[in-house]
């Protein structure tokens, strides 16, 4: 029956791969959800089924939400007329393009052109569990995005730990031990958020890997002061960022994928600086339902 399972599972990545790969190719198009089931021997109502259980989204979001993004892109790394980008991604008319893109990016592309930061930039998804077959992780396709985040202080407690990629890797050990240090901490005082960011300063690694300061901590304007946390800058950096869902023994196989096989297919590069962990407020390290974020900080090619 894992067989079985296996192949069922594979089978229906592989029909959703050739919708992903055709979006892709004729973003610019007119795409309707009769056309792409064509592509994927769906029904319609089979592909929106399966299309929203593998991605999270609807085919029409998913659509609406890649457009944007490689509209997004254009504003920052062209000085094309806004209708001109409107058009060469898919949309009707400049007044169509900018109503959806306040509504996504709650700005108007003008706007966002002046600001120049990249903000919540849905990256094509696709062949993300074909590119190593022996990492089984992969029973959904993972979606990857592109933000700027601004700089800000982190109040918490750090550690030296030894990353995935160390001989005598030591993370899984010291890194849970860590948080339930600070929540013992801060559990008794008013904090106004619970996001929590865990910090790995890779750049300060004594060894490839090894001996790299590790910070368990909230954003320090959240924080009253408490006596036994430090802090530090994190300053203004873009990231790719991936959204890791499972048991939290997987994060080790997402992130060789992420690093190792996305990465060098991407039209990012990875920079030295601070990986980034998000945790929202139910985060539970000991859950078979975890969901968490990890931000490598990257720059355009």
């Amino acid at each position: 029956m894992a067989n079985l399972d296996s192949s069922t599972t594979s089978l229906r990545l592989n029909r959703i791969d050739r919708v992903l790969d055709y979006i892709q190719a004729h973003i610019s198009e007119s795409l309707s959800v009769n056309e792409l089931a064509e592509h994927s021997c769906w029904s319609r109502w089979q592909l929106q089924r399966v299309f929203l259980a593998e991605t999270g989204l609807t085919v029409a979001q998913y659509v609406r939400q890649l457009r944007l993004s490689i509209a997004a892109d254009h504003l920052l790394t062209s000085t094309s007329r806004q209708i001109d980008i409107a058009i060469s991604c898919g949309f009707e008319s400049e007044i169509s393009f900018s109503r959806s893109f306040k509504q996504f990016f709650s700005c108007s592309p003008s706007q966002y052109r002046k600001k120049g930061l990249r903000t919540g930039l849905l990256l094509p998804i696709g062949k993300q569990h074909q590119t190593k077959p022996a990492l089984d992780v992969f029973s959904k396709l993972i979606k990857v995005r592109v933000e700027t985040k601004l700089a800000f202080e982190l109040a918490g407690l750090s550690c030296k730990i030894n990353g995935i990629f160390s001989a005598s890797p030591d993370f899984n050990i010291k890194v849970p031990k860590l948080w339930q240090q600070l929540t013992a901490i801060i559990s008794q005082r008013e904090v106004l958020t619970q996001e929590r960011f865990g910090v790995i300063a890779v750049s300060q690694a004594e060894v490839y890997a090894d001996n790299m300061p590790y910070w368990a901590g909230i954003v320090r304007s959240a924080v009253p002061d408490i006596n036994g946390l430090k802090t530090i800058q994190i300053p203004a950096q873009q990231y790719a960022v991936i959204e890791c869902v499972g048991p939290i023994t997987d994060l080790p196989k997402i992130l060789d994928w992420f690093i190792c096989h996305w990465l060098p297919d991407s039209d990012y590069a990875c920079l030295e600086g601070f990986d980034l962990e998000y945790y929202g407020p139910d985060f539970d390290f000991h859950s078979d339902k975890t969901q968490m974020e990890y931000w490598l900080p990257v720059t355009r090619r």
